[in-house]
């Protein structure tokens, strides 16, 4: 594990790119190794179409990468 990556890799992981967003939480599970993510997205403050975008992207995108990544480390075990 590299402690030494830079400070926003630790903060609000699901703000980014889809690729950002994976960094993030799969870095975050380096250290934790959680086996469940909780995303709150914002439905009050960006336009209904942008919100369904996000958890489209974050469902189609991320999910299945980080889930098949997760599945990676685990058998590497």
């Amino acid at each position: 594990m590299n402690i030494s990556k830079p400070c926003a890799l630790l903060v609000a992981p699901a703000v980014g790119s889809p690729l950002e967003v994976i960094d993030k939480i799969l870095f975050q599970h380096e250290i934790f190794g959680h086996d469940r993510y909780l995303a709150q997205f914002s439905v009050g403050t960006m336009p209904y179409d942008q919100t369904m975008r996000s958890i489209e992207l974050f469902g189609t995108k991320v999910a299945p990468v980080v889930r098949k990544e997760i599945q990676s480390r685990r058998k590497a075990e």
